[in-house]
C-alpha cells in the first residue's frame, strides 16, 4: 500500500510542478461567499480532475452549476 501512496504522490507532484496551477472543484452557489470571504482553511486543492470530480459532487448536493477555480501556487 505504501507503494503506491509513495507513487500516487510521486505522481501529483510531478504533475503540480509541471503546470504550477491548483485546482478546486465547487458550485457556483458558493461564489458570492468566496469573493466576500476566501476560501476557509479546510478548501481542498489538487488537480484539474480532482477539482471536476469535486465540482460535481458539491453541485449535485447543494445545487448550482459546477465552478473550477485555478489558481497560481504562489495564490493559494
Amino acid at each position: 500500500m505504501k507503494i503506491l501512496l509513495d507513487d500516487w504522490i510521486e505522481n501529483w507532484r510531478d504533475s503540480f510542478v509541471k503546470e504550477n496551477k491548483l485546482y478546486h472543484g465547487t458550485s457556483d452557489i458558493y461564489l458570492q461567499d468566496i469573493l466576500e470571504n476566501g476560501f476557509n482553511n479546510s478548501s481542498q486543492w489538487g488537480t484539474i480532475e480532482d477539482a471536476v470530480n469535486n465540482a460535481g459532487v458539491v453541485a449535485g448536493e447543494v445545487g448550482g452549476d459546477p465552478m473550477i477555480i485555478e489558481a497560481s501556487v504562489g495564490e493559494v
